[in-house]
């Protein structure tokens, strides 16, 4: 976004998946992206005839789960693949990050269990999916940044350099409040983030303002973001797209962050428009996917 504002002519198009877009800020938009993301999970349970039926009330068990895991946190082991025993708590906080995690990250099959892992919180007790979120996640990964499995090569100075440099000054605390509406669960994990601690010691001077603004351009733009993205809900997309001269937004359905990586429809929607990009793209590739299902007991 930002070299499409810079170098508008020397770009002929361009298409983003899983799109971010500069005005909304890490820790704002973790809010929202988590809720929307929320709701399009309890929509999609509930047009689901063996998930509604298990789960008849997802959304407010998913709202007994956070309050159960915020009075008193859920506990259990986990066996690594070379053997080692890990021990896991889970708290309130730690399930909202694995559930976004779940919306948001490494492939849309993980969400398939998400009903279930939310249910059994409820229930008090963890599911192995749980399980092995927490106990494999590195540092402050899962809930923050939607890759986490495979990122040897991540640079956590990089990341504070940009984070502290070019969101955190420029934060808009009054909307960052407003979005996590007094819910303690939504505070301690965005509100009260750990990299904004680590910002006070990382000590890198603000940047540019302007690099928050919205992007405004006459360049052929598609953006690909996933159903279920936590992380780039296709609401946002669609709403950047509207504000562009030639910008369409395709929402990839049963998907959830990369749909290039695990959409053949997306790829196909891309490929076709790219060759004509200043025409609306062909939406017939992604219309025959079939819907998200969800695992019930006894699968």
């Amino acid at each position: 976004f930002e070299y499409v504002r810079t170098h508008p002519n020397r770009v002929g198009a361009a298409y983003a998946d899983s799109p971010w877009f500069p005005e909304v800020d890490e820790l704002t938009g973790g809010v929202l992206g988590t809720r929307a993301a929320l709701h399009s999970l309890f929509a999609a349970c509930k047009t689901d005839s063996e998930c509604l039926a298990s789960y008849p009330n997802l959304e407010q068990t998913w709202t007994a789960a956070q309050d159960r895991l915020a009075e008193a946190p859920l506990h259990g082991t986990h066996e690594t693949s070379s053997g080692a025993t890990i021990e896991v708590t889970v708290d309130a906080g730690k399930l909202l990050r694995a559930v976004r995690f779940t919306l948001g990250g490494d492939g849309p099959n993980n969400l398939r269990g998400l009903p279930e892992m939310i249910a059994a919180a409820a229930d008090g007790q963890i599911t192995s999916q749980l399980l092995s979120i927490v106990a494999t996640d590195p540092i402050f990964c899962a809930g923050y940044r939607p890759l986490c499995s495979g990122q040897d090569g991540f640079s956590v100075g990089a990341y504070l350099t940009t984070f502290c440099r070019d969101q955190v000054p420029f934060i808009d605390h009054d909307a960052l409040s407003a979005a996590i509406d007094d819910d303690p669960v939504y505070q301690s994990v965005f509100g009260d983030s750990p990299y904004i601690d680590a910002c006070d010691a990382w000590d890198v001077p603000p940047g540019d303002p302007n690099t928050i603004a919205p992007v405004e351009t006459d360049v052929p733009l598609l953006f690909l973001p996933g159903q279920f993205d936590s992380y780039s809900p296709p609401k946002w997309a669609h709403e950047h797209a509207a504000r562009q001269h030639q910008a369409w937004s395709i929402e990839i359905p049963a998907n959830t962050h990369n749909t290039l990586g695990f959409a053949e429809c997306a790829i196909t929607a891309r490929n076709t428009w790219v060759s004509n990009p200043t025409a609306p793209p062909d939406t017939s590739a992604c219309a025959g996917t079939p819907p998200m299902t969800f695992t019930t007991p006894g699968d």
